[in-house]
């Protein structure tokens, strides 16, 4: 609670005396100036003391500001999150309809501080229809951002795009040129991010360097969900930048949501998942409760990779545990510094990014189908029956297809076809050993 609110609750409306003993209020310096010097006879020490604290919370509020453009986290057919950085406690409020004269309003359903203590308001939409244009603006105080439209999700059979980010982490130009080219030629509905977003989490400011900055062209209108890196920690500016969509998890480290066709499952390599773990026990009960025609799941650190940092452990065993046995179809995850395609008991395990100049040698491993030494992000198109993803470079150029698809005639069955080979059979009852 900031200063005037705490003033304003400790007094008795209309100037009733306080059943409390008597103290003697001290105004800090940067209010005295809404103070009046003379007091009239007819009114109390409090209706006057209540009367400046509001005018002087009238005056913090119309220099609030916004810091940072609105964006958007924890879409749905129905609502959306749009997340406005302030520099007040006070309530930010979004004007949102189907068109830019709106109609509706909503107001923060609550704020995370970050290390600065500014304050990243929650505003949720709700109330909208599937697979719509829903046009947004934010206000603080007197301060208002521009107007900005998404599209909420579709429901199950409708085709869609999105595309796969990792590892931001940098002041270099390889982000910007990718988000160009995410908003001018690919076109997403949706993002997803395999973290790393700020190479320190700690340090406020390289979330506006590294990811904020550059990303707010895109993120005010294409939603994202998004992993957390190592480099970003679980730490207080990571969990106030970030908002996660409700789900059984009951717990913002890690989450999954259904989009269309799509079940993703976005699990946090930077808290426990050991076989003890409640993230363990979470990822389970997802997905064998999973209808979804198709299961994706996104973590930061690679379960298998060639070179970089080594596979992780914990989610191997996840992999082999939890993943195989319930049918997922796609890891999505960075880390590495590097592109690589491996193929583990029929899930294909994408290790993407970096969005930035820093990448690293890849070694193929007995499992990998493909690797390459370059920047990347993927762009992926799935409908009920295919999902076809594609890697670019930072200068657009194609590096690798994976194209999947399912035979509805089977359960559980699918087909892959990868660049230009010929398709591989990977029912998942007859997937290939574990090298």
């Amino acid at each position: 609670m900031d200063y005037l609110s705490s003033q304003l609750s400790g007094l008795s409306l209309w100037g009733a005396r306080s059943s409390r003993p008597k103290t003697r209020t001290r105004i800090p310096q940067k209010h005295r100036k809404f103070f009046v010097s003379a007091q009239p006879k007819n009114l109390s020490r409090s209706s006057l003391l209540i009367g400046s604290l509001l005018l002087a919370l009238a005056v913090e509020s119309a220099h609030a500001k916004i810091l940072n453009p609105p964006y958007l986290q924890a879409v749905s057919m129905t609502g959306v999150c749009v997340m406005v950085e302030c520099d007040t406690t006070n309530a930010a409020s979004v004007a949102y309809g189907p068109t830019p004269a709106y109609g509706r309003t909503a107001t923060t359903a609550f704020y995370l501080p970050t290390s600065i203590t500014t304050f990243v308001h929650r505003v949720w939409l709700t109330g909208l229809e599937p697979n719509s244009t829903c046009h947004y603006r934010a206000s603080h105080g007197d301060d208002q951002s521009a107007d900005a439209s998404f599209q909420t999700a579709p429901p199950s059979g409708t085709p869609f795009r999105f595309a796969f980010m990792t590892d931001f982490q940098s002041v270099d130009p390889v982000q910007a040129a990718i988000v160009g080219q995410l908003i001018e030629t690919h076109r997403p509905r949706l993002c997803v991010y395999g973290g790393d977003m700020a190479n320190r989490g700690r340090q406020y400011e390289l979330w506006k360097e590294h990811f904020l900055d550059k990303q707010r062209d895109l993120i005010a209108r294409v939603p994202f969900f998004g992993a957390v890196g190592n480099h970003d920690g679980w730490v207080e500016n990571t969990k106030a930048f970030l908002q996660a969509p409700d789900s059984g998890s009951h717990t913002q480290a890690y989450y999954s949501v259904d989009y269309s066709d799509v079940h993703f499952l976005i699990l946090n390599t930077e808290v426990s998942s050991d076989t003890n773990s409640p993230q363990y026990a979470f990822a389970q009960a997802d997905l064998s409760a999973c209808t979804q025609k198709w299961k994706i799941v996104v973590f930061h650190r690679s379960a298998y990779v060639g070179g970089g940092h080594g596979e992780h452990a914990d989610m191997k065993t996840m992999s082999s545990n939890v993943f195989e046995p319930n049918g997922v179809d796609l890891c999505l995850t960075g880390h590495h510094h590097f592109f690589q395609h491996n193929l583990v008991n029929g899930i294909h395990h994408m290790v993407l990014g970096p969005a930035h100049q820093g990448i690293r040698d890849p070694q193929n491993a007995p499992y990998t189908i493909k690797s390459a030494k370059a920047s990347n992000y993927a762009i992926v198109d799935v409908t009920p029956s295919t999902l076809t993803l594609k890697v670019y470079d930072v200068k657009g150029e194609l590096l690798a297809t994976l194209m999947l698809r399912r035979d509805t005639e089977s359960a559980g069955s699918v087909k892959a076809k990868v660049d230009s080979a010929a398709e591989l059979a990977l029912p998942v009852s007859a997937a290939p050993s574990d090298p």
